[in-house]
């Protein structure tokens, strides 16, 4: 009998973890999307010259399960972009315009706020 409640609390238990693994997988899915659409226009309203910048950035699956946001079509600029840098040959100082940051501190709000109602829903 012992192996039968052990068997079934197992059993519980591998549905619990998958259902969860689930819900983190669409949560994550769902932010890193928002993220991206909320960067994008950030990038836009502040680097209109800049040609496809904007439009470059994506997010990615990772294999750990996790999401990444980059820049696909001008990887390199988005640092120079974001922060303060010396330009040229040390002629003047770019004061960067933070754009990546407040979308990703607003994403990880988010996260925390979604995967938390779909936790508690379950």
């Amino acid at each position: 009998m012992n192996d039968s409640i052990e068997s079934q609390i197992a059993d519980i238990l591998n549905t619990y973890n998958e259902d969860v693994k689930k819900i983190v997988e669409r949560v994550g899915k769902s932010v890193a999307k928002d993220c991206v659409a909320d960067v994008k226009a950030r990038a836009s309203e502040n680097f209109k010259g800049e040609g496809n910048y904007a439009k470059g950035f994506k997010a990615k699956k990772l294999k750990e399960g996790s999401y990444v946001v980059y820049n696909a079509t001008k990887p390199g600029l988005t640092h120079l972009l974001e922060n303060s840098h010396v330009t040229g040959r040390g002629t003047g100082r770019y004061t960067g315009r933070p754009h990546i940051k407040p979308a990703e501190q607003k994403a990880i709000g988010e996260y925390e706020e979604k995967l938390r109602e779909e936790l508690n829903r379950g």
